[in-house]
């Protein structure tokens, strides 16, 4: 007895009763299915990321954001100092580039000692290069 489609019906040839229980036509529709449930249940996550992420940038406007949250924000290119989040004091941009930076004093510099003096923290604002100094710990 051959074997036949579990949706529409038909009978199946060799090939499609050898991979499934549906013949092509309904494998590419339960394929296409399957693949917009995935879509949707991306873009949901997607949006649920986002509205967590505005959540924690809120927050940290506020002052009041989790370590972990502000660790996050940190990562993500955000300038966190004293458990608040910094914005640029020229436009008011929030994203900074990090840079460590060497501060040269003369006296070392005379004696070829450069590499002795201590350094500091620079944030580089994105959008108009504004550069905020600060004291390693």
């Amino acid at each position: 007895m051959a074997k036949t489609c579990a949706q529409c019906g038909k009978p199946l040839s060799f090939l499609e009763r050898i991979g499934s229980n549906s013949c092509a036509e309904c494998q590419a529709e339960i394929d296409h299915k399957q693949a917009e449930a995935a879509k949707a249940e991306s873009e949901s996550r997607a949006r649920l990321e986002q509205e967590a992420a505005e959540k924690r940038y809120a927050a940290a406007l506020r002052g009041e954001a989790r370590p972990d949250d502000l660790g996050r924000l940190e990562s993500d290119g955000y300038l966190i100092a004293g458990g608040r989040l910094i914005v640029c004091p020229v436009c008011g941009h929030d994203r900074f580039h990090q840079q460590r930076t060497l501060m040269n004093t003369r006296t070392a510099t005379f004696f070829n000692l450069d590499w002795a003096d201590s350094g500091a923290d620079t944030r580089i604002c994105q959008r108009c290069a504004y550069v905020m100094w600060f004291a390693r710990k």
